[in-house]
């Protein structure tokens, strides 16, 4: 009876010692767990950061296209007028050169 008695006291410690270990795994495990959990969060964050970014520069950049945009359509209606009034300054002087001759 004692043999048994102390078989199984040492197969209780056995049993004892590995359900420590488990535990002692596991809290390192779920600790793990919370890093990565916030390292995920952090990132998502950092993410949603830079996409807001982007999107404020791709609106930033658009507003800046379409202002180029109306620079160009005035610099060119500008450039047509000049060549008109080229054109007619032109055929003034031409005209002109005919009636004296």
């Amino acid at each position: 009876l004692n043999r048994r008695i102390s078989h199984l006291t040492s197969e209780l410690e056995l049993a004892n010692g590995a359900h420590d270990r488990l535990h002692e795994t596991n809290l390192r495990q779920e600790i793990e767990l919370r890093q990565l959990r916030t390292s995920l969060d952090d990132a998502q964050h950092a993410h949603a950061s830079a996409q807001t970014a982007a999107t404020m520069q791709l609106a930033e950049s658009t507003r800046e296209v379409e202002r180029l945009k109306l620079d160009m359509e005035r610099r060119h209606a500008e450039a047509l007028r000049r060549e008109t009034s080229l054109q007619r300054a032109r055929e003034e002087l031409a005209s002109a050169c005919m009636q004296q001759q």
